[in-house]
């Protein structure tokens, strides 16, 4: 209940923000979202660089699976 208000307040504040917002002050700004890299096992990251930067890409999210394996509940490697 308690996050559902919370929610529901910051949606509220998010759209009021959004609605007064005058035209000339908003920017675009470019990202990318990149995710599945397990960078310990390809150069995945290495070769989309050029890309990220011909793009002018401002700011990048990576999400998860940034390493390859992963620990069990008991912390041995599986």
């Amino acid at each position: 209940m308690r996050v559902q208000k919370s929610f529901r307040k910051g949606l509220a504040i998010a759209l009021f923000i959004l609605l007064i917002e005058p035209a000339g002050f908003c920017q675009t700004w470019r990202f990318a979202v990149v995710g599945d890299t397990h960078v310990g096992s390809s150069d995945t990251i290495a070769e989309m660089i050029p890309y990220l930067l011909a793009d002018n890409i401002e700011c990048l999210l990576i999400p998860g699976d940034l390493v390859e394996g992963v620990l069990s509940a008991s912390g041995s490697a599986r």
